[in-house]
């Protein structure tokens, strides 16, 4: 709810982001370099949606929203605590232990063969490192693409410079 009056607050007052109206009013008097060695030179008003878009989610109203959600988070979890051990003496269930969690049924079935945990002493399903390291490589690779991708789109040629090919 918080987050959504954030917004809200954004959303009234775009139209006082001094950078904004700069970008917007004066943009067309200051020529760009070229994000690409294709693309023509581009006049700063042409990011003006951008910056009023970008006010959106970035007001003095984030910094409020920040701090606000760090204390709600810590609050609700200290009354979490609290709140749990209410119910497990409430439910006379103080001295439970939970059970051990065992592997997933599509995970042992995939498991070429059984090793020993160092910990329990219990053979489980396991893989070998080289599978293991091979999928934590693609994944992270994966991973780092898409966060790359996110990065790097919203400033691509295209995005500020329409005529641009991208």
């Amino acid at each position: 709810m918080v987050g959504v009056v954030v917004f809200i607050y954004g959303v009234f007052t775009i139209n006082e982001n001094q950078i904004a109206l700069e970008t917007c009013q004066n943009g067309s008097h200051f020529l760009m370099c070229p994000l690409c060695e294709e693309c023509a030179y581009w006049t700063l008003d042409t990011i003006c949606f951008y910056q009023k878009l970008a006010y959106l989610f970035d007001n003095p109203g984030t910094v409020f929203y920040a701090i606000f959600m760090s204390f709600w988070a810590v609050t609700f979890l200290e009354y979490w605590k609290r709140k749990s051990a209410s119910l497990a003496h409430h439910w006379d269930c103080m001295g439970f232990q939970e059970e051990e969690e065992r592997p997933r049924p599509d995970f042992a079935a995939k498991a070429p063969y059984l090793e020993k945990n160092p910990i329990t002493g219990v053979r489980e399903p396991a893989f070998p490192a080289n599978t293991r390291y091979k999928r934590i490589a693609a994944g992270t690779g994966l991973i780092l693409l898409m966060v790359f991708q996110a990065n790097c789109f919203p400033y691509y040629c295209s995005i500020v410079n329409p005529n641009c090919a991208a």
